[in-house]
């Protein structure tokens, strides 16, 4: 930002901020333990998530993600639709000894997104996704007193109808409209003529989305949101990996041991790994879906749980997020025993 000229005004530069992160937000899936990235500008050494961070922010700088040579500070569906999987991977510095999971599903993910952003009314002639900024702050449900005041789900919304055409045709349907990451589980009740009332809605990209965009509209663009407190953790394998680290969610015997007879049965693929055994389901599986749903239900009783044995109160309290960023992303071991102490909560059937 600092290289911006000072006379482009706190609008231009939020959507400047929303392009980035939306493209940052959809490349950031698991990179694999092989793949790392070497910074052009500092020479700095990333991998995983921070890895893929740096990545996103540098090719933004070039223009990759953009069809104007002379601004390349900028995403939009032109540019968007003319990647490929090689112009990804110089990007990412992949090569046969570099490796990253995922090379073609990252590339798709943006081509469908140049589609959605064929959504002239959220995302403007230019087909931005910044251009949501304008779309938010001129929409009937915001409020302008001192400054503009957006509801929260007017943002979810605006991305869950905006990128509803970025989601895979092979997840979860509803009338023949795929609905992203949400996904049936047997643990729920059903009714013949509602089925879509055993499907387990998570989002976790529009959701981690909602609380990224938020930022720089705050922070840049003076928006107040309200409703901050709808949303929900992340049913993501850090945030959910620590409840089973710790032990606070241990598998049935029953699906650890179906569990590991499909890890076997993968590790006779060529190519597949052998060494860390460990029970493997697939995403759709009722055991995932119910340890996501319990990590989203673990994740609130943990903010009570944190405020509290820290002390904070009124103002002072940690949000949701800040918890995410600061604590279950990064706790370490010695201290896991404070978060896990008073949490009581009825579990699904696949886990005890």
């Amino acid at each position: 930002m600092a290289t911006w000229p000072s006379s482009l005004d706190a609008q231009e530069r939020t959507r400047r901020l929303i392009d980035l992160f939306l493209v940052s937000v959809l490349l950031d899936a698991g990179a694999g333990t092989k793949w790392q990235y070497k910074s052009k500008e500092s020479g700095k050494m990333y991998r995983r998530s921070e890895g893929l961070a740096v990545a996103s922010l540098e090719m933004f700088k070039t223009g990759l993600f953009s069809s104007n040579p002379e601004q390349p500070y900028q995403v939009d569906s032109d540019a968007l639709r003319k990647l490929t999987p090689e112009k990804m991977a110089r990007g990412l510095q992949v090569t046969e000894d570099n490796p990253i999971d995922g090379l073609e599903g990252r590339t798709h993910l943006l081509v469908r997104l140049s589609d959605a952003l064929q959504n002239q009314e959220i995302f403007g002639p230019d087909h931005r996704p910044g251009n949501m900024l304008d779309y938010l702050i001129s929409h009937p449900s915001t409020t302008a007193s001192s400054v503009p005041v957006i509801p929260l789900p007017t943002l979810w919304d605006t991305l869950m109808n905006g990128l509803s055409t970025i989601w895979p045709a092979t997840r979860t349907q509803i009338d023949g409209v795929p609905i992203g990451d949400a996904w049936p589980c047997s643990s729920m009740p059903s009714h013949p003529n509602q089925p879509w009332e055993s499907i387990v809605p998570f989002h976790k990209l529009t959701q981690w989305l909602t609380y990224s965009l938020m930022v720089p509209m705050q922070k840049l663009a003076n928006i107040h949101f309200v409703g901050t407190e709808l949303m929900t953790g992340l049913p993501e394998y850090r945030n959910g990996g620590l409840l089973v680290d710790t032990g606070l969610l241990t598998l049935k015997e029953a699906d650890a041991i179906r569990g590991l007879e499909q890890y076997q049965m993968n590790a006779t693929r060529q190519g597949q790994p052998k060494m860390e055994v460990v029970p493997l389901f697939t995403a759709d599986d009722d055991v995932i879906v119910e340890w996501r749903a319990l990590t989203v239900g673990f994740l609130d009783e943990l903010l009570v749980e944190v405020n509290m044995l820290l002390g904070l109160k009124g103002d002072n309290k940690l949000s949701l997020a800040q918890m995410l960023e600061a604590g279950t992303w990064k706790v370490s071991l010695p201290h896991l025993s404070i978060f896990t102490l008073h949490i009581v909560l009825t579990l699904s059937p696949g886990w005890s």
